[in-house]
């Protein structure tokens, strides 16, 4: 363990009661405050973290003193620790114990939790890409400490030093503004970092519901060690994290913290192997580009300023990106999103890039907030996507270009929406334009790698869910539709028959890829126990109503069928 392994100016001041409640009310994400926020010390009681920790609870307590419980509507009411001990080290058990013991000392609650390598789903800790490994190993868990402790926000401790080292790093990585902008405030946890069901990582429709928030963007490290020393809190330091040889990132965090202006008299004085020096001088380039800076300065207070505007330019970006879905989506069934060809010509030209990712996301079958959802950001890709939908609707008709999305030329009427039939030629005053809808399964998807995934029989679960008494069970469906049976308002009717061998349950798909939900009997005819479809509310685009159910729907008192892929977040 080591302190003051920093140096930082004297003037240096602590963040504000103030500063802090300010900042923390910029990331409140769209569902709002719960009422426990668990805080991630994922460097096992590091200064930023240890100094978040500490700010949210004084922020809690002055709002207790203020407004006592009332201020539990708006507000969290507690904070709680979560940290992961990734056994990589051979005092990580001992740093975790601390972190354990300062955060009961701050009056905080605390969930310690170890990565338990070779157990359950775990591998054996590998040889090559031990980090990778660990970070899916750690959201994981500290995912799982987020359903122990009843919360469904979590405060990750990154600052602004952090954020312009991300910037760095994805501009070395060819991001261009968006990606350069970092981190963003809050944003839903999503499907999980891993892209495979029961993959270390995976969290499904669990962390649909769930979100990182980030209230320590605007404040730069030298702030957070000012709070450290200036309420005495103690903190363990991991001294690998400051040796610029090791990693890019090690050298990005020594330039930064070092105050020199001129890279190349940094890697001088810090000994930088030839090819780091190469890629900071890269990414001080890229940033001049896009954020158009001041080439010949790049010092630290120069890379915050550029690295904080294009963070607001992004925000607002989202924003006009959320009113342009808002005003120009035309009534189409749930799951899919059509547009008139007059309405995607109105798009300014700088937003139909961000238009076109939130779509595929929304729409494809791939987790939601996964790459594969947005054909990878893949350039070459979405600007194809871009240039189909600016020609002609009777020229380029169907196609598909990643994301598992088709993108289909139709014509919109009073009666709904319709395919445009094949070598018809543009009438007067009709309209035309694009739906983007779920693409059928492939081949590959059907019979190689994975079983059919518009099919599940859910025999077995509902039994198993029925004799272990479970009120509900919920399958997540082709990652864009969450199917709850009610255990407890089953109908006898149903029950007994599960108990012979030829009878099931089955989950399958409508021509639109929605779910049905299907009773088999080797007697009968197959019956449709439920085939309605809703939207859950928090994926509900603000400006649209519902959809009008289908005159023909079934539905069950104890099944539900709801869309889940929100467009924000």
């Amino acid at each position: 363990m080591q302190r003051n392994a920093y140096t930082f100016a004297q003037k240096t001041l602590p963040v504000s009661r103030e500063e802090f409640a300010h900042s923390f009310m910029r990331c409140v994400p769209p569902s709002g405050w719960c009422r426990t926020i668990g805080n991630s010390v994922a460097n096992s009681g590091g200064p930023d973290s240890t100094a978040l920790v500490f700010l949210l609870k004084r922020y809690v307590d002055d709002l207790a003193k203020q407004n006592g419980e009332k201020s539990g509507a708006a507000y969290p009411m507690r904070i709680v620790s979560i940290s992961v001990d990734h056994g990589l080290q051979e005092c990580s058990t001992s740093m975790a114990g601390l972190c354990a013991q300062r955060a009961v000392a701050m009056g905080v609650g605390h969930y310690g939790m170890s990565i338990p390598w070779n157990l359950e789903k775990y591998p054996d800790l590998p040889k090559i890409g031990v980090e990778g490994v660990a970070r899916l190993a750690r959201y994981e868990l500290l995912h799982r400490g987020m359903e122990r402790s009843g919360s469904d926000i979590i405060a990750f401790g990154h600052h602004m030093d952090d954020q312009v080292e991300t910037s760095l790093m994805r501009l070395a990585k060819g991001s261009k503004a968006y990606g350069a902008a970092g981190m963003k405030p809050f944003r839903r946890w999503g499907m999980g970092v891993s892209e495979k069901l029961g993959h270390i990582g995976w969290t499904g429709l669990a962390g649909m519901h769930k979100w990182i928030v980030r209230p320590l963007l605007d404040i730069p490290k030298d702030r957070l060690l000012a709070t450290c020393e200036s309420n005495q809190l103690e903190y363990v330091i991991d001294p690998t994290n400051f040796q610029p040889s090791l990693t890019l990132r090690n050298a990005v965090r020594g330039f930064l913290a070092s105050g020199e202006t001129d890279v190349k008299v940094y890697a001088k004085g810090a000994n930088l192997p030839g090819e780091h020096v190469a890629e900071l001088e890269k990414v001080g380039e890229e940033l001049s580009k896009t954020a158009m800076i001041n080439t010949s300065s790049i010092g630290p207070e120069q890379l915050r300023a550029s690295v904080k505007s294009l963070g607001i330019m992004v925000r607002n970006m989202d924003l006009e990106v959320e009113g342009v879905l808002s005003e120009m989506k035309q009534p189409s069934p749930i799951g899919t999103f059509a547009i008139t060809e007059h309405n995607y010509q109105r798009i300014p030209p700088r937003l139909q890039l961000y238009v076109v990712l939130r779509i595929l996301r929304y729409v494809s079958p791939h987790p939601w907030g996964s790459l594969r959802s947005t054909s990878m950001r893949r350039m070459r890709t979405l600007e194809l996507i871009l240039a189909k939908l600016k020609s002609d609707p009777y020229v380029t008709r169907n196609f598909v270009a990643g994301s598992g999305v088709k993108w289909t030329s139709v014509i919109f009427s009073p009666h709904g929406i319709k395919e445009l039939p094949k070598m018809s030629k543009r009438e007067p005053g009709q309209l035309v334009g694009w739906t983007a809808s779920r693409q059928p399964p492939t081949q590959k998807e059907l019979d190689f790698i994975e079983p059919n995934p518009l099919y599940y029989d859910v025999t077995a679960s509902l039994q198993k869910a029925f004799n272990s008494g479970d009120p509900s069970w919920t399958l997540l469906y082709d990652c864009r539709f969450a199917v709850r049976f009610d255990i407890t308002t089953m109908p006898s009717s149903i029950i007994e028959p599960l108990r012979f061998p030829d009878t099931q349950i089955v989950v399958v798909p409508t021509p639109l890829f929605h779910p049905r939900v299907v009773f088999k009997r080797a007697d009968a005819d197959e019956e449709v126990l439920h085939s309605l479809v809703t939207l859950d509310e928090r994926t509900k685009l603000p400006g649209h109503e519902h959809p009008v159910p289908p005159p023909t729907a079934i539905v069950s008192s104890w099944i539900s069928i709801q869309w889940i892929r929100p467009f924000t977040g």
